[in-house]
């Protein structure tokens, strides 16, 4: 079976501000993979580290091989709860 993004638990965790035990890999990139631009904006909105931690993957990704980093990232697949 696929790894799996639960997009309501994504929204949940941003309306209770729950970021501590999540990480950007957790959230955010799968987010970005799975085509929900929208929802991981809303998401890192909320955290001034989640959008320092975003930038900064996102810029290493862009100066290195981008197929080669996201490709862990090609597993997951969107579940709407």
């Amino acid at each position: 079976m696929l790894p799996q993004i639960d997009l309501q638990a994504c929204i949940c965790a941003k309306e209770l501000r729950l970021y501590a035990p999540l990480t950007i890999h957790d959230t955010v990139i799968p987010m970005l993979v799975c085509d929900k631009l929208p929802i991981a904006e809303e998401y890192i909105l909320g955290s001034t580290e989640f959008q320092q931690q975003s930038v900064k993957y996102l810029d290493s990704i862009v100066l290195n091989n981008p197929v080669e980093q996201l490709t862990d990232y090609a597993r997951y697949e969107t579940v709407y709860g």
